[in-house]
């Protein structure tokens, strides 16, 4: 929808963002936030960071 009225959206995510890959013999998952961030997202590790990162999409900052 955000596309269509031509708006850019940013998309913020919290957590742990872990997958377990697919060529693993352990079957641990790995950290992926790194990944995550790099396709435009901003990954928050926990609710302390994201006040910063709404504060850094206000417009003027």
């Amino acid at each position: 929808m955000a596309a269509r009225r031509a708006e850019a959206t940013t998309i913020r995510v919290g957590g742990r963002i872990n997958e377990t890959p697919d060529d693993t013999n352990s079957g641990r998952p790995v950290g992926v936030s790194a990944d995550v961030g790099a396709l435009g997202t901003i990954p928050c590790r926990d609710l302390d960071d994201m006040p910063a990162a709404l504060e850094a999409l206000l417009p003027g900052r």
